[in-house]
């Protein structure tokens, strides 16, 4: 491979040669020979980096490089064909020649990028992410999210809202100076003592920027005298941190997220039940839009929980509707998510709970709890909206009932004793697991069926908030073909395999 591209580099005038295993390219303009190389990691996929040797070119041809000394020669958005193989390498050379000779103009520096970027859009923020380090520490500085190493050698400062951005261009190495020890009330060389690079965060223009910028060396002049207090930190504008930068604001992380369902964002949504069924739908239910949440549970999580819920080992013994909430709002922080670790049996917020939500999902599995939340919910709040959902075991149907101005309990589809009338195996409580040494039951079933239901199931529930659909019961049907495997009775209405998959509705 490394044969074939000096070969064709060499077909066009770039003289090259190995030197220290990098491929070394040998540009002629104005008398003078210009070198730049390409490491030997060669491969076709990714578009290879050049490296200048002599910093000259970096002059002539007005581009930017980063600290490793790669010349930002294309913007991020550029995808190789393969197919071209070593041709890739000769692009990037000729691109390189080309723009040193004037024949083409160069592209934008990466801080032009970023000033166009933002200065086109009303943001809320930006992401950063550190290239020097690899931590997945987040920070956030005046809505901007930074991804940073605690111990990184970058410092962050927050500059707040700047009428005159003179300095941005790297120009006015003193202003930089002077903005940030007015910031931060010391003078410069202690702002950034230990640290290799200086990023800041301002407003212009109702606009939230990013700029970094590499410290460089403290120069002073020839006399040894001089006061520290005067050392001038020397920024190098053409040697700027690289990072990756994101609008981060509601709209474009949910639109990147979403198939580009119209759900409706200002709903309040309240979920009774945070266990595997009810974490994983709040997950869901955030992945779809909804980004007001409300979460009751009064459990804690347990080892035995662990493998079918949104939580993980890390939130053994913690509140699951605490560690849900907290675990959903790190990953989606434009959310609002309150949570409350009571029975909901003896919570005395319940009422201005049921008040401020648009809808209530329970999904807590038990029929003398999901009694006493509709008769409370019906009693004082008829015209609320709620949903009861539960799942079989084997995962052989999962069930919502869609329920509005009406109590499900005073419906056929449950009989003097609370058990369901309409499931599809035929008494499905005997299917249940006990746990060694527990006087409870678990319902057996393993995520991906979960989540295949609670995909389908979120669908609705967005068409019910709409209003698309009235009052019913919804049965999601599964693999009925595990009901022989398993030897589970089916009730008489499902005893043909071919009903697997489908969706019956039975209106209310």
């Amino acid at each position: 491979m490394v044969e074939a591209i000096l070969a064709a580099l060499h077909l066009n005038d770039f003289d090259p040669y190995i030197e220290d295993e990098n491929i070394i390219i040998q540009i002629c303009f104005e008398g003078k020979t210009l070198k730049a190389y390409f490491k030997n990691d060669v491969n076709y996929y990714t578009i290879p980096k050049i490296y200048y040797v002599d910093k000259e070119i970096i002059r002539l041809s007005g581009l930017s490089y980063y600290a490793d000394k790669a010349i930002c020669l294309f913007l991020n958005d550029v995808i190789p064909n393969p197919n071209f193989q070593e041709g890739i390498y000769v692009a990037v050379a000729e691109k390189l020649r080309d723009i040193i000779i004037g024949k083409i103009n160069p592209i934008h520096s990466t801080i032009d990028e970023i000033y166009t970027f933002w200065n086109s859009k009303k943001s809320y923020g930006i992401f950063l992410e550190d290239y020097f380090n690899s931590q997945d520490f987040v920070d956030i500085h005046n809505n901007i999210l930074v991804k940073s190493d605690k111990n990184s050698m970058c410092k962050y400062i927050s500059l707040g809202e700047l009428n005159d951005i003179s300095f941005y261009s790297g120009s006015n190495n003193e202003r930089i100076c002077k903005i940030v020890e007015d910031v931060c009330g010391i003078p410069i060389n202690e702002v950034i003592k230990g640290k290799t690079h200086l990023a800041f965060t301002f407003q212009y223009n109702e606009n939230n920027i990013f700029i970094g910028f590499e410290c460089g060396e403290i120069n002073f002049d020839a006399y040894i005298n001089k006061r520290e207090s005067d050392f001038v930190i020397n920024y190098k504008p053409d040697k700027f941190i690289r990072l990756q930068y994101y609008e981060v604001s509601q709209e474009s992380v949910q639109n990147r997220a979403s198939d580009g369902y119209e759900s409706d964002k200002n709903s309040n949504i309240t979920v009774i039940g945070a266990g595997a069924l009810g974490s994983n739908l709040c997950r869901v239910l955030l992945e779809y839009g909804f980004l007001n949440l409300t979460i009751i549970d009064k459990e804690k999580l347990q080892p035995e929980n662990v493998l079918r819920h949104f939580c993980d080992f890390s939130d053994i013994n913690i509140q699951k509707a605490e560690a849900t909430s907290k675990k959903l709002q790190k990953k989606y922080p434009f959310s609002n998510i309150e949570y409350y670790n009571n029975d909901v049996l003896y919570l005395n917020k319940l009422s201005e709970i049921f008040k401020k939500s648009d809808l209530i999902i329970i999904t807590v599995g038990q029929r003398n709890i999901e009694k006493f939340i509709c008769d409370n919910l019906y009693n004082s709040f008829p015209e609320k909206k709620a949903i009861i959902t539960f799942v079989e075991p084997y995962m052989i149907s999962g069930h919502g009932i869609f329920c509005e101005k009406v109590n499900p309990f005073e419906t056929s589809m449950f009989d003097q004793n609370l058990d369901f009338t309409e499931s599809v195996l035929d008494n499905s409580i005997d299917y249940q697991k006990k746990d060694f040494g527990c006087s409870g039951k678990y319902v057996q079933y393993g995520n991906f069926d979960m989540n295949s239901y609670l995909y389908k199931l979120v669908v609705d529930v967005d068409d019910f908030i709409n209003s698309k659909f009235e009052s019913c019961h919804v049965s999601y049907i599964g693999n009925l073909e595990k009901a022989h495997t398993k030897r589970l009775k089916l009730n008489y209405k499902y005893y043909d395999p071919k009903l697997s998959g489908t969706i019956k509705r039975i209106i209310i």
